[in-house]
C-alpha cells in the first residue's frame, strides 16, 4: 500500500509528529485496522500539541476505536485545555493573517470539544476578536499563503 510506504519513510526520526497522526487518523477510519488507531494514539499521547484542530480531529478519527483508555482521555484533554490557553494568551507577532486564523481554528475546536467548560467564554472571545481582525482584511499576494488555514474546516 502507497499510504503505508510513505508512513514508514516518514517515521524514522520523527516518529510522533503531528504531520503523521491525522495520516494514522485517516486511515483507520477508512481501514478500521487497530494499528493505524495505535499510532495515531501514540501521536496524542506524546507528540507536542502546536495545533489543536489537528489533535481533536485525530482524536475524532479514532475516539470510537476502542485503543483510548479513560487515562489516555484525561491526558489528551488537559493537554488540549493547555494548549487553549497558550493560544488565549498569544498574540499573532507578525500580522493578522495565518496565526490569527489558525488559533480562530483551533479554538474553534476546542469549544465544539469542551460546549461546557468554565473557559468557554474566554476562547469564544479570543476567537471572535481574532476573526475580526483577520476577515476581509487580506490582500491578493497574502492569498497563496494564507487561504490554506482557512481550509482546515
Amino acid at each position: 500500500m502507497e499510504a503505508e510506504r510513505f508512513l514508514a519513510q516518514g517515521r524514522s526520526a520523527h516518529e510522533t509528529q503531528h504531520p503523521l497522526g491525522p495520516a494514522d487518523g485517516l486511515l483507520y477510519t477508512v481501514s478500521s485496522e487497530r494499528k493505524y488507531a495505535e499510532r495515531a494514539r501514540q501521536v496524542l499521547l506524546e507528540a507536542p500539541y502546536y495545533d489543536n484542530y489537528y489533535a481533536i480531529l485525530i482524536l475524532k478519527q479514532i475516539e470510537k476505536s476502542g485503543v483510548l483508555t479513560s487515562e489516555d482521555l484525561k491526558i489528551i484533554d488537559q493537554k488540549i485545555l493547555d494548549k487553549a490557553e497558550q493560544d488565549v494568551q498569544s498574540w499573532a507577532e507578525w500580522g493578522t493573517m495565518n496565526h490569527c486564523t489558525d488559533i480562530v481554528n483551533t479554538l474553534t475546536a476546542v469549544m465544539q470539544r469542551f460546549p461546557r467548560h468554565p473557559d468557554f467564554p474566554r476562547w469564544q472571545q479570543k476567537r471572535d476578536v481574532n476573526l475580526s481582525a483577520n476577515i476581509g482584511l487580506w490582500s491578493i499576494e497574502d492569498s497563496q499563503n494564507y487561504i490554506p488555514p482557512w481550509l482546515k474546516p
